[in-house]
């Protein structure tokens, strides 16, 4: 063995292996180091673990673990084990929406046009990202932004529905609070959240007092065409069934 170190040429290529290796290792690493951008949340998957979680128990606070599939990263990177482990990505940039909701009767019978801006997006909480990486795994912001979309405009027509053209109109803030609140409660369900819910207009397709429902004509009843306010040709009754 002794013969072998004195050798020059000998230790030479055992210097090189062992930088090699070293090079090796490192290219390795690098390779399987993964950076993760301001706008994006990495979810890693494929190893088993332990995860520590805070729950409430006869009004105290109390800790357990859980055995996961997965973990999150946000911000930084991490180390991605090879064969063992792979990853996919949450966008979390939020999208703007412009939804424009036509033909919804009011509690008080009016039926309006509503315009409607808002910003949604996954919420960045712990808990919010788990919730999000169960539905939207490797799915794009636009593919998200059209989810939050249908259960939005459906909601918000469900709740103006519920309510009167005074009520609409008289505190547009607290209209679209509400609205805010209300979507917020389905959405976060998935994870998803409308940061910002703007009421840009609220138009009078037809009046409630211009509108005859069918359940109040009867035979015998008059009727006439007028006019109303905006120059559209309305139909009014004019009085209940004639006397025969």
């Amino acid at each position: 063995m002794a013969d072998f170190y004195s050798d020059p040429a000998n230790v030479l290529i055992l210097v090189i292996g062992m930088f090699s290796v070293i090079l090796l290792v490192i290219a390795i690493y690098a390779s399987r180091y993964q950076r993760v951008p301001p706008d994006k949340a990495m979810i890693i998957y494929g190893r088993t673990r332990g995860m520590t979680y805070s729950y409430m128990e006869d009004g105290k606070e109390r800790t357990a673990t859980r055995m996961v599939g997965y973990r999150i990263v946000r911000g930084g990177g991490a180390f991605i084990a090879p064969i063992i482990e792979r990853i996919g990505w949450l966008p979390l940039e939020s999208t703007t929406l412009e939804s424009k909701l036509t033909g919804i009767r009011t509690k008080g019978g009016a039926i309006i046009t509503v315009e409607l801006m808002s910003q949604v997006g996954i919420k960045v909480d712990e808990s919010s990202l788990r919730a999000a990486s169960e539905h939207y795994l490797d799915k794009s912001a636009s593919v998200i932004a059209e989810t939050a979309r249908k259960v939005l405009e459906s909601r918000a027509r469900t709740i103006l529905t519920d309510m009167t053209l005074d009520e609409i109109n008289s505190d547009r803030k607290a209209t679209e609070l509400k609205m805010g609140e209300d979507i917020n409660t389905l959405l976060n369900r998935s994870g998803l959240a409308v940061s910002v819910l703007i009421l840009k207009d609220v138009c009078v397709e037809k009046d409630a007092a211009n509108i005859v429902a069918e359940e109040d004509i009867k035979p015998g009843d008059l009727f006439k065409v007028v006019k109303n306010s905006r120059g559209e040709l309305i139909v009014q009754k004019v009085t209940d069934r004639m006397e025969g």
